[in-house]
């Protein structure tokens, strides 16, 4: 997704290394091939996720000190969703009291478990309207999943958490079907997300190429161990992402999958409705907009956005694609910021004849909000 290689070694042509600088964290600690000294300095909050991620991040620009002045910009994706909200608002308060120096911009949270609430709530009408339970299956998964949300109302988290596993248990095993949690279209029983056995690759030439892995440190996919030892494992994090965007300029986005269904749209929509900045009247009202791939122009996603009128460039297809668009049709936007954004996409169009996708994406919800 992100590196110059796939999981079978080929090269990637849309990776994001043709234009930024790419910096990838195994996190928490103890996960993939990152190592902690004894069991004690595993996190159990995100919290305390986002103390040991400042603390590499105060290290890696200290010693770099050249990236300080470069836009930084913080990506998750599923529970990493979770944790780049967190760290978001962490790593602002550390800039904020001049713990670190950076330039942080951004923020992009991708299929992101930020409310588990919300999203247990919308399981069951997803799968009903997907044909993937009946009428009786329906009343049993949605019955189980606001049982379970309000026992979060009231605070009871270890009490939800039994209830969305048992229930989580049941849905992927429903008449011997086998869902796949990432595409609801697949019922192939299976958890992976990589064509090929992903440990036999990090355990082999990614291992031999890294060179530094300590000896007894085996790489495995057995980071459920990690997530469910921590005490806020579903416990909603959207209020920092509110608090970021009342007190900060920092940018925004939440890109989601319309397949995934253990972080599926509709729960991000529950989260994003509960959000009390200045903004949120403004990000509500407005356009949904289709956005279609500028090489096949075939549609891709939809997007809604709520933007300031500043110097918006994230280097990416998309963005650069989303941006352009938006300064078409956003009057208020200067002769000034019209010009940059010509020489921007100048700049651009070489990478993105690079990065040209060998097929199309599908279903994508773009949604991005920014301060006014």
């Amino acid at each position: 997704m992100f590196g110059p290689l796939d999981e079978n070694l080929q090269p990637r042509n849309t990776t994001w290394i043709q234009t930024v600088n790419l910096l990838i964290v195994d996190n928490p600690v103890d996960t993939g091939f990152s190592v902690v000294e004894n069991s004690s300095l595993i996190p159990s909050t995100v919290e305390e996720i986002s103390a040991d991620l400042i603390t590499m991040l105060i290290v890696f620009f200290d010693e770099h000190s050249f990236f300080r002045d470069i836009p930084f910009y913080i990506f998750g994706q599923s529970y990493g969703g979770k944790m780049a909200a967190a760290l978001t608002y962490y790593l602002h308060q550390a800039i904020s009291t001049g713990d670190l120096q950076c330039n942080f911009r951004g923020t992009g949270i991708g299929n992101g478990m930020v409310s588990g609430p919300d999203i247990l709530v919308t399981l069951a009408p997803m799968l009903y309207q997907m044909s993937q339970i009946d009428d009786v299956q329906f009343g049993m998964v949605n019955e189980t999943a606001w049982s379970a949300y309000r026992e979060a109302e009231e605070g009871n988290w270890t009490a939800f958490q039994t209830m969305r596993n048992k229930l989580l248990s049941n849905v992927f095993g429903l008449s011997n079907f086998l869902l796949n949690p990432y595409n609801i279209l697949l019922v192939d029983g299976s958890w992976s997300i990589y064509g090929r056995n992903i440990t036999e690759l990090m355990n082999g030439p990614i291992r031999e190429k890294l060179g530094i892995i300590p000896e007894e440190k085996v790489w495995d996919q057995d980071w459920l161990r990690i997530k469910y030892s921590l005490s806020d494992h579903d416990q909603p994090v959207w209020h920092l992402v509110d608090a970021v965007l009342k007190s900060s300029d920092i940018d925004v986005v939440v890109y989601q999958g319309q397949l995934d269904i253990l972080c599926n749209t509709a729960g991000a929509l529950r989260w994003l409705s509960k959000l009390t900045w200045v903004g949120k009247d403004g990000f509500d009202k407005a356009e949904r907009k289709m956005l279609n791939n500028p090489f096949t122009d075939v549609a891709e996603m939809f997007v809604k956005s709520h933007c300031r009128v500043q110097e918006l460039a994230l280097p990416t297809r998309v963005q650069s694609s989303f941006r352009s668009e938006m300064l078409s049709t956003n009057e208020a936007v200067s002769a000034e910021l019209r010009e940059a954004e010509a020489v921007h996409q100048t700049r651009s169009s070489r990478c993105l004849q690079k990065a040209a996708p060998t097929t199309p994406c599908i279903g994508r919800e773009l949604l991005s909000f920014r301060q006014v």
